[in-house]
């Protein structure tokens, strides 16, 4: 289904509010644009959040079911941490949103494994 506008989401029972209750996300990239307003969405429709993001504009997003967490997942260690912190805050990780990226002004035929492989390194410490 495909919608045009976001006031059309609105016209669906399958995309009302509580329909993600007790699930638990981590959204990358979540201090601006694509990522704050996903952590909005889901946080609205009842989802516990880790908001993660290397900038610390990301703290702004703190609030009852919305934990924080500045790192930058392209390292190991804290794409580690954003997984193990979404199982202590929360107990569990049912969403991942990949949304954290980098710029790479290659061609693709151009780039190395590395720089595919870390754009998504928190799927690789879930259970998924």
């Amino acid at each position: 289904m495909m919608f045009s506008t976001s006031q059309e989401v609105y016209m669906y029972p399958e995309n009302t509010a509580g329909n993600f209750a007790g699930k638990v996300a981590i959204v990358t990239g979540a201090a601006s644009g694509i990522g704050r307003a996903t952590v909005e969405l889901l946080h609205a429709r009842g989802a516990s959040i880790i908001a993660e993001d290397r900038d610390p504009g990301v703290n702004a997003l703190a609030r009852p079911g919305i934990f924080p967490l500045v790192g930058d997942v392209a390292e190991e260690g804290a794409a580690r941490l954003a997984v193990a912190t979404a199982i202590e805050q929360f107990g569990r990780l049912d969403i991942l949103v990949n949304n954290a990226g980098i710029i790479i002004n290659k061609l693709e035929v151009d780039m190395e494994n590395i720089h595919l492989h870390r754009q998504c390194l928190c799927s690789r410490y879930t259970d998924a």
